[in-house]
């Protein structure tokens, strides 16, 4: 995933007091009509720049650098991404932007099992201690809480509608502009009425990591237990 990339929505929609939220969603009402990532979990929680950012880089450095990788969407959009933050014109960036957008338009968005798979390795060969190892176990604990918390007692919650309504919109092509805008208001609606998801999320996690099956994922994830 190209850094900065992943955790947009993860900032916009982030579990935060309800006012918190509401003061965003024009912002992502706007990036998510224009065909804006939306993703939860997933490998995108690693990319929120500095020490972070600087990490995933030098992941996708360490990973593209085969020749054989070189021109996979994940390396190419990669290198995009460092162009842009070496870019400093605005006709530049305006040129990356747009290769950014073309790939995007032609692919989609970037894969998040191909991240993780990426990530796995990386972790395992390279450096177990990096933030994007940490991001790693985050993203698979949030998603095996997801699985167990959505598909049972959670199903009616509005964390879990917010994360059913997520993962629709990464699967929607880019291109469907009327979909994205649809979607985009419904998790505008649910995250402005004084959204509980801070304490649902919360009161999840704890029930989660009760669970003996569960404790090795909440350690990993530096979750409570």
């Amino acid at each position: 995933m190209p850094p900065c990339h992943m955790c947009l929505v993860a900032a916009l929609l982030s579990v935060a007091p309800a006012g918190a939220v509401t003061s965003k969603k024009d912002a992502l009402d706007r990036r998510l009509q224009k065909g804006g990532s939306a993703r939860v979990g997933g490998p995108a929680t690693i990319a929120s720049g500095g020490t972070n950012g600087s990490a995933y880089t030098a992941m996708m450095v360490w990973w593209c650098e085969k020749p054989e990788r070189m021109e996979t969407q994940e390396c190419v959009r990669s290198k995009l991404y460092q162009q842009l933050r070496q870019t400093h014109d605005k006709e530049g960036n305006a040129i990356v932007l747009d290769r950014l957008k073309n790939l995007t338009n032609a692919v989609g968005g970037t894969d998040r099992t191909r991240i993780e798979a990426i990530q796995t390795a990386f972790c395992a060969e390279v450096d177990a201690a990096s933030p994007v190892c940490l991001a790693l176990h985050k993203s698979q604990a949030t998603n095996q809480l997801n699985q167990w918390y959505c598909g049972g007692q959670g199903k009616e919650s509005t964390y879990c509608k917010r994360t059913a309504l997520m993962l629709q919109l990464h699967d929607m092509p880019a291109g469907n502009v009327t979909g994205r805008k649809d979607l985009a208001h419904q998790l505008s609606m649910l995250v402005s009425k004084g959204s509980p998801m801070a304490t649902e999320l919360n009161a999840a996690r704890l029930d989660f990591c009760k669970v003996p099956d569960h404790r090795a994922t909440c350690l990993a994830a530096l979750w409570s237990t």
